[in-house]
């Protein structure tokens, strides 16, 4: 029996998990690894030729071109382009990838078998949920392998089958999962590990998709068990969509179960001066907690809600100095929101500011209000450009029953204890295919794993840190979904840069009086595009982009 989970889904009307099956069950970074060493054992021994090995390199590799170029007989074209490629007969190829490619690859699965994936496999199906597998390859065998009974799973969808016989990201092997379980397709939910394939093909069918990455998630457990542990944490809360997490435990899943990520490092007075967009405090952060179930990286939130309550008291004329720098990126963020939505024609920009980025927008064709929480930015604001802004904090009472095209959120998110709420707020003040746009430092890329506690976002303002599968979740349950991620080029003095890595430097503080020479010298303006700044648009569930 189905049981209607819209009341305290995650995703709002979700009745259903399509769950990918390489890189979503199982790790393929395992697999590989073994299969690897199988080979050139098998290699050395003279049991395995070298045309063996040039036929599955050339199979895989003709298999991922398919993509692009969909064409009908999908499984049989692979096989004759590779007949083709590798010189060898038809017969000869189909021993080779039976062998290598859909035999020997079971006997590794077994090993990676795991109970705790049937468990949570069964514990959805109690709780009402209906569960499919859609691959790009056999499904049976490799479940099987897994210790996944078939009856366990209400739909079985392989690309290669005659009703779909084209490779993700059609749309066509999800629909088809949809009917199977005789669902809309609005009622599945695809988990996968590829934005690119799973993600692109389960919106293009119209369905809500969560992208699961084990290797940003701390803990010993195999990687795809740590992640569906994630998802189902998040789909088994009593909340609604727009819910907010317990604060008693993580801000985007509730868990309760965490790990001390940073230890508390904050400056021994706690005045505005320590929340200053140009301020130097890095490394300096209150007590960080990561989340063991989804990896979301929070503040302890007593200190968080300190730490929230001094921008309204908080000046910063360094930032100000930079107003002219940073219409660069104005600009070209406004090009893009445009390109995104072109018919969009109001927008609310949430951390205002001094109100520079809701001048571009004016200019661009925006009918625009602003949010600004500091006193001091909006003065600013009225004395330097006559911009008008709402001195407050989010959601704000004077926009109750108003609602926009696009909301803004620049750097801003990171700053506050209620993400769920934050967010969700947003969704209610977006028209029903509104835009929603955030910017926020991403805690699982390159520079805080060199850095460490030295990264320049680690700072005493941030009290949460997302990677890209923690925003998506958090935007998930405030009744939104991410559709598209891209680095965020920010345009910044040359100056303005040496001394942040001099201020970043092991006895940085010894050189911090070099800070005001570097800040006064006229540099020369750069784009920098770190890779750790992203820029997320989402829209509402129901709603779409353009």
């Amino acid at each position: 029996m189905t049981h209607d989970l819209t009341t305290d889904n995650v995703w709002p009307g979700v009745k259903a998990i399509c769950f990918d099956l390489d890189g979503t069950l199982y790790r393929t970074s395992q697999l590989r690894l073994r299969m690897l060493k199988l080979l050139i054992a098998e290699y050395l021994n003279g049991r395995l030729k070298g045309r063996e090995l040039r036929t599955l390199r050339t199979y895989r590799r003709l298999r991922e071109q398919a993509r692009s170029s969909p064409r009908p007989g999908i499984d049989a074209y692979t096989i004759e382009m590779t007949v083709k490629h590798c010189g060898l007969t038809k017969e000869e190829i189909d021993r080779t990838l039976e062998r290598w490619m859909f035999h020997a690859p079971l006997e590794v699965l077994v090993k990676l078998r795991n109970p705790e994936l049937r468990q949570m496999m069964e514990r959805l199906r109690v709780r009402g949920y209906r569960l499919a597998v859609y691959s790009d390859y056999p499904v049976k065998s490799k479940l099987q392998a897994l210790g996944l009974p078939l009856e366990l799973f209400d739909a079985l969808v392989e690309s290669g089958e005659p009703a779909v016989d084209s490779l993700k990201p059609c749309p066509k092997g999800f629909l088809e999962a949809a009917r199977r379980l005789r669902l809309k397709p609005s009622e599945l939910l695809v988990v996968g590990d590829r934005d690119s394939v799973d993600g692109v093909g389960a919106r293009a069918a119209g369905m809500s998709f969560a992208l699961l990455d084990a290797s940003l998630l701390p803990g010993r457990k195999p990687g795809s068990i740590r992640t569906l542990q994630m998802l189902e944490a998040m789909l088994g809360t009593s909340e609604t969509a727009t819910g907010a997490a317990p604060h008693e435990g993580c801000w985007i899943c509730g868990s309760r179960e965490s790990h001390e990520f940073l230890a508390e490092r904050l400056p021994a007075e706690m005045t505005p001066d320590i929340v200053k967009i140009s301020d130097l405090h890095f490394g300096c952060t209150a007590r960080l907690l990561q989340c063991t179930a989804c990896g979301f990286i929070y503040a302890d939130l007593e200190s968080a809600r300190a730490i929230e309550k001094l921008y309204a008291d908080m000046t910063d004329p360094t930032y100000g100095e930079l107003a002219e720098v940073r219409k660069h990126s104005h600009r070209k963020l406004l090009q893009r929101i445009q390109k995104i939505k072109p018919e969009a024609g109001t927008l609310l920009d949430v951390g205002a500011a001094m109100g520079e980025f809701c001048i571009e927008a004016e200019r661009v064709g925006f009918r625009v209000e602003g949010i600004e929480p500091s006193a001091w930015a909006v003065a600013e604001a009225q004395r330097r450009y006559g911009v008008s802004l709402r001195q407050g904090y989010f959601p704000h009472p004077d926009l109750e029953g108003k609602q926009f095209d696009v909301i803004t959120m620049r750097d801003v998110v990171e700053h506050v204890s209620n993400p769920i709420e934050f967010l969700a707020a947003a969704g209610r003040r977006l028209a029903p295919n509104g835009l929603l746009v955030l910017i926020t430092p991403d805690v699982g890329s390159w520079a805080p794993r060199i850095f460490a506690r030295r990264w320049w976002h680690f700072r005493p303002a941030h009290v949460g840190y997302f990677t890209q599968q923690t925003l998506a979740a958090a935007l998930g349950r405030a009744g939104l979904t991410l559709t598209v991620r891209e680095p965020y080029s920010r345009w910044l003095p040359l100056g303005y840069v040496l001394a942040r890595v001099v201020a970043n430097l092991p006895g940085g503080r010894l050189l911090r009086g070099v800070v005001p020479m570097l800040e006064e010298v006229r540099w020369p303006q750069l784009p920098m595009t770190l890779r750790d700044d992203f820029v997320y648009f989402a829209t509402p569930v129901n709603g779409f982009a353009k």
